[in-house]
């Protein structure tokens, strides 16, 4: 190995070693911004999605994904969210580095059916419920969710009171998906 050789690797070793002193924690005293970013499984930005920490402090996405909750403590936090026609979001997470991103993935409310469906297969209604109520949260009024709940009273109870609030629902869906299309 050349003189010059070692002094690259010298010189590597220790920017190495001055970046890695430099993402250290930098655990913090007071309030700081709990910051970071909501998106679909394919990485496209989700605005509007709501989040809260659990303690008072909320704050609402940007048409970035971003979101920044403002005056946050340092501890342990069970960070809650939703968001109309989104799946809820629930994780604990432990905000101790000022530095820290939280990324949070979101599945769209259409993809609940791939959860509920499994359950209603195995007759499990009280689970599919359990799973659809997650989400009811800023969806409890949107076609999906609504048409979602009926299917599941259809498959609990099958009389011609359930299939026919399901199939109605089903149509205004339909619709829906119908006028979504056009704008």
């Amino acid at each position: 190995m050349t003189k010059d050789s070692k002094t690259i690797k010298i010189i590597f070793v220790t920017l190495t070693l001055l970046s890695l002193l430099s993402c250290a924690s930098t655990k913090f005293d007071g309030s700081a911004v709990l910051s970071g970013r909501v998106s679909d499984p394919q990485g496209n930005p989700v605005p509007n999605y709501h989040l809260s920490n659990g303690f008072g402090s909320e704050a609402i996405s940007n048409e970035n994904g971003v979101f920044f909750i403002r005056n946050v403590k340092a501890a342990s936090y069970e960070i809650n969210g939703y968001g109309r026609l989104w799946q809820s979001f629930k994780c604990k997470y432990d905000f101790f580095d000022r530095k820290t991103l939280l990324c949070i993935e979101v599945e769209p409310l259409e993809n609940i059916l791939d959860e509920i469906e499994p359950c209603l297969e195995k007759r499990n209604f009280s689970q599919a419920k359990k799973i659809l109520s997650k989400s009811k949260k800023s969806n409890e009024e949107e076609p999906l969710y609504i048409c979602m709940e009926n299917l599941i009273s259809y498959c609990e109870k099958n009389s011609e009171k359930n299939q026919k609030r399901f199939y109605e629902s089903l149509e205004k869906v339909q619709k829906k998906e119908k006028e979504d299309k056009k704008i």
